[in-house]
């Protein structure tokens, strides 16, 4: 599949991983199964990244996007304390992206898009020691932890 999961830091936070030919229906499905897990698993995340960096392509249906950010709205009353680091290096979904940060802006999260992963993780560091006193994760870097 070309979008999937994996929780990080013993459920703290989630990666979404998407790699070459992705649409946006995929997306939709990846997350509203991530987005449908039980209250007690949802309240625990404050964190999540979306690593799109190795997306080659990415077919884009304006209704998954608002399907998308409607469900994330419903989750923000059961979570509203997610940080959210969005990363790609494509100038199209590097749009995608913020089109998708407007639509669910009424989640109140923190969302952010980078062209780079070590800005993302940089930026979503800082916000993790600023909101909740967290200075060291794993972030999905297998080599280690990374620190603010």
């Amino acid at each position: 599949m070309p979008v999937r999961t994996k929780q990080l830091d013993a459920g703290l936070g989630v990666i979404i991983m998407a790699e070459g030919l992705v649409t946006s229906q995929e997306y939709d499905e990846t997350l509203t199964k991530h987005l449908s897990q039980p209250d007690e698993v949802i309240k625990k995340y404050i964190y999540t990244i979306v690593d799109s960096t190795n997306t080659t392509k990415f077919s884009v249906e304006l209704k998954y996007l608002k399907k998308n950010a409607q469900h994330c709205m419903a989750v923000a009353k059961i979570n509203p304390h997610v940080i959210i680091s969005m990363v790609t290096e494509s100038a199209v979904l590097f749009s995608v992206a913020r089109v998708w940060t407007l639509l669910a802006h009424a989640t109140g999260w923190n969302i952010e898009v980078f062209r780079t992963r070590k800005d993302a993780d940089k930026w979503l560091l800082q916000k993790l020691h600023d909101m909740h006193a967290i200075d060291t994760l794993k972030l999905d870097h297998e080599e280690g932890t990374v620190n603010v």
